[in-house]
C-alpha cells in the first residue's frame, strides 16, 4: 500500500553526498581516537550536567526563589525552547563550516557562561533575594539552554561525521558507563556536603558545572576533523527555514513518523520540575509537611535550628540520592539502549526507551502515596527511571543520522529539536493544573500521551535495514511496519 500521492521524495539535498564529504577511508583512520575523545567530552559534560540537574537541583533553586508550581512550569519550556530555536537558524551556519569542533568548542564554552553569571549572583546576594531574582535566574536558564542546544546539533552533526553508524552506540555505551562511574562519585563526594550549606552551596555547585563544561570545551579541540570542501549554498532566509521544515516533515513519511513519537515522548518532560517537590511533600503541591516550626515547644528556638538542621541535612541526602541514582539510571539504560541499537537497530532501542518513559508518571503516581520516612528512597528509583529521558532524545538524534544523507544532519536535527518545544507551551498550563486538581489525574493523563508515542513505535521503519535512504532519489512508503 502506498500513501497518497505515491512514492514520497525526499527535499533534494543542496549538493551530492560526494561533493560534501570527507573521504571515509580518512576519517576511519582518526576514528579510535575520535571515539574516545568524543566519549571523554560527554563525561565532562555528564559531571556539570549532575551539579546543574533539571530534575532536581534547578528546581531546588527556584523553590528557593519562589515555590509556585506555575514558576517551576516555565522551565521546560524555556529549556525546549531554547534547545529548538536557535538550532533552526545555525543549522545552515553549522552546514557551511569546514570543520565543525570549533563550533563545539564555542558552544561548549558558552554553556558555562550562565552558570560563571549566577555564581557571582549568589554570591554576592549573601542570603537576601532581591526582586526580579526569579525572572534572572530563568533567563539565564534559557540562554544555557540556547547554548546547549547549538551545542547538541554541532555534536550530533560531529559524531554522524567522524563515527560511523555500527559504533555509534560503543560511542553511547563508553561515555554513559564511564560518565555514570565519574558523576556520581563527584556528586556523592561534593554535592550533599554543599547543599547541606543551604543557599550559599549553589554557589560551589554553580561553579563546578562551568569548570565542567570549559573543560569539555578544551578536550574538542583535540578531535582530528579533516575539513570539508566548501560549500556554495545561499543562505537561507528564516522564514524560508521555517518552510523548509514545513516541507521536510510534509514530504518525507519516515521523518514525519519520527516527529509524532518525539512529541507524543516529550510531554512527559513537564512532570520533571514537579517530581522534586512530590517526592518531597507528597500528592499535594502545597503541602506543610516539610515546614519546621517547634517555636512553640520547649527548647523553642535551639529546637526549631535543631529540626531545620536536621531537615536540612536530610533533604541534601534526598537530593543527593536522586540525582547519582538519576545517573546511574542513564549510565545503564544508555549502554542497554546503545547495545540494543548496534545490535538490533534504532527503532527497537528507542521502543525500549519510550516503555520506561511510559510507566514512569505511574511509578511516581504510587510512590507518592508513601510515607515520609520511606518516601524519599522510593523515589530514588524514580529518578533512576528518568535516567532514560536523555537517552531518549540521543536515540531520536540517532534514528535521524541514520535515516538522511550526512550534509542533511544539521537540517533534519534542528527540525527534530523545533518539533519537540512545540508540546511543552501546555507545560505552563500542566503547572496551574497540578495547582487546582493535584497530580493524580495529571500523571496519568502524561502516561497515556507517552503510551501513544510507544505504540507508534509499530508503524515505523528501522533504517539500518534502508541503507537507501542515507543516498535516496526516492522514499519507499513508511505507513507500515517494515
Amino acid at each position: 500500500m502506498k500513501p497518497e500521492g505515491g512514492t514520497l521524495k525526499i527535499p533534494p539535498p543542496a549538493s551530492t553526498p560526494d561533493s560534501s564529504s570527507v573521504p571515509p577511508n580518512e576519517i576511519e583512520q582518526q576514528e579510535n581516537k575520535n571515539l574516545w575523545l568524543l566519549a571523554s567530552y560527554m563525561i565532562s559534560l555528564r559531571v556539570g550536567w549532575i551539579f546543574k540537574a533539571e530534575t532536581v537541583i534547578m528546581p531546588a533553586v527556584i523553590n528557593s526563589i519562589n515555590d509556585s508550581p506555575w514558576v517551576r512550569a516555565f522551565m521546560p519550556v524555556l529549556s525546549r525552547l531554547g534547545q529548538s530555536m536557535p538550532p533552526l537558524f545555525y543549522a545552515p551556519w553549522l552546514r557551511g563550516l569546514p570543520r565543525k569542533k570549533r563550533a563545539l568548542m564555542l558552544t561548549s564554552t558558552l554553556m558555562s557562561l550562565p552558570f560563571l553569571i549566577l555564581c557571582l549572583t549568589w554570591y554576592y546576594k549573601g542570603t537576601q533575594n532581591f526582586p526580579g531574582l526569579a525572572v534572572l535566574f530563568l533567563l539565564l536558564y534559557f540562554l544555557f539552554f540556547c547554548s546547549t542546544g547549538l551545542n547538541m546539533l554541532t555534536a550530533g552533526t560531529l559524531q554522524g561525521k567522524l563515527i560511523r553508524p555500527n559504533r555509534r552506540g560503543r560511542l553511547m555505551m563508553l561515555s554513559g558507563l564511564l560518565g555514570t562511574v565519574a558523576a556520581c562519585t563527584a556528586a556523592w563526594l561534593l554535592l550533599q556536603r554543599w547543599l547541606k550549606e543551604g543557599a550559599s552551596g549553589f554557589i560551589p555547585i554553580f561553579a563546578m558545572s562551568a569548570v565542567c563544561f570549559l573543560t569539555a570545551a578544551f578536550v574538542t579541540s583535540r578531535l582530528a576533523e579533516p575539513a570539508d570542501p566548501p560549500r556554495s549554498d545561499p543562505p537561507k532566509r528564516r522564514l524560508h527555514a521555517l518552510l523548509h521544515i514545513v516541507e521536510t516533515i510534509r514530504n518525507h513519511a519516515p521523518f514525519r513518523k519520527l516527529i509524532l513519537v518525539a512529541m507524543f515522548f516529550i510531554t512527559s518532560l513537564s512532570l520533571t520540575p514537579h517530581y522534586q517537590t512530590l517526592g518531597s511533600q507528597g500528592l499535594f503541591p502545597d503541602s506543610t509537611v516539610n515546614r519546621v516550626d517547634a517555636s512553640n515547644e520547649p527548647g523553642g528556638t535551639d529546637k526549631t535550628i535543631e529540626k531545620k538542621k536536621l531537615s536540612t541535612s536530610q533533604t541534601a541526602f534526598s537530593y543527593t540520592l536522586w540525582v547519582i541514582t538519576q545517573n546511574i539510571g542513564a549510565g545503564l539504560m544508555g549502554a542497554m539502549a546503545g547495545w540494543l541499537a548496534d545490535r538490533w537497530g534504532t527503532r527497537l532501542a528507542l521502543r525500549f526507551q519510550l516503555a520506561l518513559a511510559m510507566f514512569t508518571p505511574l511509578v511516581a503516581l504510587l510512590f507518592a502515596q508513601f510515607p515520609e520516612e520511606t518516601r524519599s528512597l522510593y523515589f530514588g528509583f524514580l529518578y533512576f527511571l528518568l535516567g532514560s529521558v536523555p537517552i531518549t532524545i540521543k536515540i531520536l538524534s540517532n534514528y535521524v543520522l541514520e535515516l538522511v544523507p550526512n550534509e542533511d544532519h544539521p537540517h533534519y536535527l534542528s527540525t527534530l529539536q523545533f518539533s519537540l518545544v512545540i508540546p511543552l507551551f501546555l507545560s505552563p498550563v500542566i503547572g496551574v493544573c497540578i495547582s487546582l486538581f493535584g497530580y493524580p489525574s495529571i500523571l496519568l493523563l502524561i502516561s497515556a500521551v507517552v503510551a501513544t508515542g510507544f505504540g507508534l513505535t509499530f508503524t515505523m521503519l528501522e533504517p539500518r535495514h534502508h541503507p537507501e535512504l542515507r543516498h535516496p532519489s526516492e522514499v519507499p512508503n513508511a505507513e507500515t511496519p517494515i
